[in-house]
């Protein structure tokens, strides 16, 4: 008799485990999709940093293969520099001159196809080169978030 008396007073307390259960799980998963989100977040940052770095070291190059061009300054560009360069040196051989032109336009148009909003600066002091890109990583958030990548190497 007094075990019929203990099962009534245990009524319900199953139910009470199975929901502390499910509020727990939900919590977790919660932190889980938190954690998913800052992950995708993160790698696309690394993504377009990894980019900006190869897009640097890309006109560095492109100088290095111009050098006389190059030590005169003639491959300066500020931000928000709009240089539209011929298409001549695709099919054959180029002028110097030319090929500065054609290689500023291919590296300006490179940094806005890679990145949001991307642009990038070039100076020169005497063989020091500095090379500077940004871009926006606000990803769509109301603020924007501009971030730089600037190397500095011998020409």
């Amino acid at each position: 008799m007094q075990l019929n008396g203990w099962r009534k007073v245990q009524c319900g307390v199953g139910m009470i485990e199975v929901l502390i259960a499910l509020v727990i799980i939900s919590v977790s998963m919660l932190g889980l999709a938190a954690l998913q989100i800052n992950s995708v977040r993160f790698n696309h940052q690394a993504y377009l940093r990894s980019q900006a770095t190869y897009l640097a070291y890309d006109i560095l190059d492109r100088m290095r293969a111009n050098e006389t061009q190059a030590e005169s300054g003639a491959y300066s560009i500020t931000l928000n520099d709009d240089s539209s360069g011929s298409t001549a040196c695709d099919t054959g051989t180029c002028s110097t001159t030319a090929l500065v032109n054609y290689d500023k336009a291919q590296w300006l148009a490179m940094l806005k196809e890679e990145l949001p909003e991307g642009d990038g600066v070039v100076s020169m002091s005497g063989s020091k080169v500095t090379v500077s890109v940004q871009w926006d990583q606000s990803q769509g958030q109301d603020s924007e978030t501009i971030q730089t990548y600037t190397l500095e190497a011998l020409l």
